[in-house]
């Protein structure tokens, strides 16, 4: 198998600094060419302009969950919690052990292979690990077992042939804002310029 080209190496660096992943360069229905993606830049951003932060390297998952407990700059968003959902109007109180629910984070029913994913819109910390929250939307949530995700969950991108995931803050919404500053899970890291 044959090497990427420099050409094809810049164009999925520039994705990634876009924070959208999986595209390959072919067009048609094997996908797109870099300059055709809808969520695209219209201006390159050049290196001396990046802000760049120490990310400590970590070989495996619990040296990068590690890292986290140590470092200010680095969040552990690999976390899945089993909460119970609690009906209070149009939000939902839980409670938590180990997840500190965030803006931004998702609920599901399940995991892998949810029926339903929704993302936090606002958090109440009504203390002793209990908290009130809002979700984006209740379609398709009822009382009971759920799970809370510091993880986090892509968005298709829906020209994209089922090439490309974008991370934004409320997952399934391609017009949400997108989330910045990430390692995947296979340890490449997404910037973007502020």
């Amino acid at each position: 198998m044959a090497d990427f080209s420099e050409q094809e190496k810049r164009n999925l660096s520039f994705k990634h600094v876009l924070g959208i992943a999986g595209t390959n360069n072919l067009d048609g229905s094997n996908g797109k060419y870099w300059y055709e993606e809808q969520f695209s830049s219209s201006h390159p951003v050049y290196l001396p302009k990046a802000r760049v932060e120490f990310v400590p390297q970590a070989s495996n998952i619990t040296q990068a969950r590690a890292n986290a407990q140590v470092y200010d700059s680095v969040e552990d968003r690999s976390q899945g919690e089993s909460v119970t959902l609690v009906s209070n109007g149009s939000n939902w109180d839980i409670s938590t052990s180990l997840i500190a629910p965030k803006i931004g984070y998702q609920v599901s029913n399940i995991h892998p292979n949810p029926t339903y994913i929704k993302s936090i819109d606002a958090v109440v910390d009504n203390g002793g690990g209990s908290y009130t929250i809002t979700l984006n939307n209740n379609t398709g949530v009822s009382a009971g077992s759920a799970v809370l995700h510091s993880r986090i969950y892509l968005t298709k991108d829906p020209t994209s042939n089922e090439k490309t995931w974008i991370v934004r803050k409320i997952q399934g919404d391609y017009f949400s804002e997108r989330e910045r500053d990430f390692l995947d899970s296979i340890g490449r890291k997404h910037v973007a310029s502020r």
